[in-house]
């Protein structure tokens, strides 16, 4: 079931989605209504080269074997070779991801280079003008990498622009472990800057639980490395953590975005300027906009950038018996959590417990989406927001509810003693969450 929403403005340019923006001197495209097909990619991957927990062999089949079409491995300061895994169906990208002095003296830059020679290298003091020459001296794509997490500034990430990065990670899987994943509001400072720069997703995995979070869907002709990286030059992408786009247009004097299944698609552009479309809970209590309904939402005319961001209405997973899982996940128990892995044996499909493992919101029922919503709020706010409260309650029932309370309570119990106490999974286990001694 797809979604169409119309908006209403005055355009001077669109770029990207969460479509992303362009650099200074390139021409805007829209990558929907260019030719080709769309390629799943993975541009920030690490293994044992740096400091991953898995060689190279490994991390390929972990995301080809999960549907991606492309890989750029970018362990730190090294490249690896990447030829022996290329196919007609899965490309391969050499990489690295460099650190050369910031203007913050706390923070060195972390910049994600695509397309690097094999075998290319810097001395530890080499500065960011010139490692950034050589790279694109050599063709590489250059992107500005978690600027939340590295805590830049406007004015430190503002240098990157002359020196010839292309692009800025908007989502970071592995940065959401200390609450720093998002860096939309960085991206928003640097195009109202005036430097349309495009945005890509990633998961910069180190370990398993980051795997298969973040993504970028990459618009080319064929699966080659000239096709690949022409589209990314060209800014033929759009970033995702589970929502599809499936176009974005201009008609006139409106914006249409189609897409997956959504509970709002937000509008960005200049500030304070943007809007948003929102399913209508009164008449969807999934609350998925679909195509039954179309709305617009209009503002006053004004030139803009805009951007696009869509909010997934199914991505979540969970029956009402199961929060166990979640509690076992955010809570890192490698005992329960290979207990309660046993659910498939009792129908509940192996994707969906992949994706609580590696912390993504499965697909499922309505019912299973409110428990979940219910389960992650408890645990990250420590309550409910009254119109959640209310949807759970008129679900559920308030005896429901608290079922619901004690569950979660329950297994957070078990799982701290767990962890107080060091419990290990039995001899020759495999250990869901590995963690440092």
């Amino acid at each position: 079931m797809r979604r169409t929403a119309h908006l209403q403005f005055t355009l001077f340019a669109v770029f990207g989605l969460c479509i992303g923006a362009f650099a200074a001197e390139q021409t805007p495209v829209n990558p929907f209504a260019l030719p080709g097909a769309w390629y799943k990619a993975n541009l920030h991957t690490h293994t044992t080269q740096s400091d991953g927990d898995v060689d190279l062999p490994v991390r390929v089949e972990q995301y080809k074997s999960h549907g991606y079409d492309i890989l750029a491995v970018t362990d730190h300061e090294k490249t690896s070779e990447v030829a022996p895994f290329c196919t007609e169906d899965f490309l391969l990208i050499s990489g690295m991801e460099t650190h050369p002095k910031s203007p913050n003296p706390s923070m060195v830059y972390h910049l994600l280079c695509i397309n690097v020679p094999v075998g290319m290298a810097f001395e530890k003091e080499t500065p960011m003008e010139e490692r950034l020459k050589a790279m694109r001296d050599a063709g590489a794509y250059v992107i500005a990498a978690h600027p939340y997490w590295c805590g830049f500034t406007l004015e430190e990430l503002l240098p990157l622009k002359e020196h010839g990065v292309s692009a800025v990670e908007v989502y970071n899987s592995t940065c959401r472990f200390n609450g720093r994943a998002d860096s939309s509001v960085h991206w928003d400072q640097l195009l109202a800057k005036g430097w349309r720069i495009p945005a890509v997703a990633v998961d910069d995995v180190h370990g398993d639980n980051a795997l298969r979070m973040g993504w970028t869907m990459i618009k080319a002709e064929t699966l080659t490395l000239e096709a690949i990286m022409a589209a990314l030059r060209a800014g033929a992408y759009y970033a995702s953590t589970g929502p599809e786009f499936t176009d974005l247009r201009v008609e006139g004097d409106t914006v249409v975005v189609e897409c997956s299944p959504a509970r709002k698609i937000q509008f960005y552009a200049p500030a304070p300027n943007g809007a948003q479309v929102l399913a209508d809970l009164a008449f969807d209590p999934a609350g998925v906009l679909d195509d039954a309904v179309e709305r617009a939402e209009a503002l006053e005319p004004f030139r803009c950038r805009l951007r696009a961001h869509l909010v997934d209405a199914g991505d979540v997973v969970r029956t009402v018996s199961d929060e166990r899982e979640i509690v076992d996940h955010l809570l890192g128990v490698d005992v329960e959590f290979r207990l309660h892995a046993r659910a498939v044996e009792y129908g509940v499909p192996q994707a969906v417990m992949d994706d609580v493992y590696a912390g993504r919101r499965p697909k499922g029922t309505p019912e299973q989406v409110l428990v979940y919503d219910v389960c992650m709020a408890m645990h990250i706010d420590h309550r409910l927001s009254r119109p959640l409260c209310e949807s759970a309650t008129a679900a559920f029932g308030e005896r429901g509810l608290a079922e619901i309370m004690a569950a979660i309570g329950y297994y957070v119990l078990v799982s701290m003693t767990l962890n107080a106490f060091e419990v290990e999974v039995a001899p020759g286990t495999p250990v869901p969450f590995a963690r440092e001694p």
